[in-house]
């Protein structure tokens, strides 16, 4: 496993030079493969540059367009065209692995509709991956309280994003994105990780919940870092990991109202601190 430095998870923004200088500092093995800073030629070779000397990786690239029923067509034409763009010069940088989230509810279509769209555009998307050597991280999204108020529910587990994967024209082009609040959130177990191949497993954020709340009551947006609280069992969920043979990117994505009060740079030592915490090897 290697450690990455997401501001992102953050919830703050950094330019190149201090994202890369954050990383350095304190001990962090990769920096996102943030996209905007790849959109413009100037900003790509000088972010490159600065990683390279700073003995860093890149992490992931997030698509900055979603895949579901809340972007049109037309919008998913847009983002191929991004992606024709962006996945060689993410390719010639180092960086092997984008993402994207899927909803987890909607109210446009139901579940077999969506899914036929999912598989659709993840199909278009799968020839510009492979040219490029890059797959496509999937994460699915637990929280009971995000599917609450829509009419149609979808994917929100760990079986149900294997199976789409598995049905995909490409399925090697795919994999899993796990987040422990929504391994935890979606009522999963560790057995249900051991029994991954770790070939599956493309990144992994870590996290924590509050107290006091329910797992079906739990908020999105309302999480801690690693190990805080103990309501998730992340060094078990680490140590899991370890065991099938994960190698891949891991970070920390600990979004809550109280991150949002902390200096930037303390939330960057935090994160840090908390992935020792739970056992991610140095």
């Amino acid at each position: 496993m290697y450690t990455v430095l997401s501001t992102r998870r953050l919830l703050f923004d950094a330019s190149p030079e201090r994202l890369v200088s954050l990383g350095e500092t304190y001990g962090f093995d990769a920096v996102d493969a943030f996209v905007p800073f790849f959109r413009d030629p100037g900003t790509r070779e000088r972010f490159v540059r600065l990683v390279s000397d700073a003995g860093l990786r890149f992490g992931l690239a997030g698509l900055p367009v979603p895949l579901g029923t809340k972007t049109s067509d037309d919008e998913f034409e847009d983002l191929i065209g991004i992606v024709e763009d962006l996945a060689p010069a993410l390719a010639d940088a180092g960086a092997t692995t984008v993402s994207a989230w899927l909803a987890p509810a909607n109210d446009e279509l139901p579940f077999e509709e969506t899914l036929d769209l999912h598989r659709r555009r993840l199909d278009a998307l799968a020839p510009l991956l492979r040219a490029n050597g890059l797959r496509l991280a999937l994460e699915y999204v637990g929280p009971a309280t995000w599917r609450a108020p829509y009419r149609y529910p979808f994917i929100s587990d760990l079986d149900g994003m294997r199976s789409l994967i598995a049905s995909l024209d490409d399925p090697g082009s795919f994999g899993l994105l796990l987040d422990t609040f929504h391994w935890y959130t979606a009522g999963e177990t560790l057995d249900q990780i051991a029994a991954l191949d770790p070939t599956e497993i493309l990144a992994v954020d870590l996290n924590d919940a509050p107290q006091g709340v329910d797992r079906d009551a739990q908020l999105d947006m309302e999480r801690a870092q690693p190990g805080a609280t103990g309501v998730i069992d992340a060094d078990g969920f680490v140590e899991v990991l370890t065991r099938i043979g994960y190698t891949g990117p891991v970070q920390s994505e600990p979004f809550s109202t109280h991150l949002r009060t902390q200096p930037e740079e303390e939330r960057v030592v935090d994160a840090r601190a908390a992935l020792t915490r739970v056992g991610v090897p140095s």
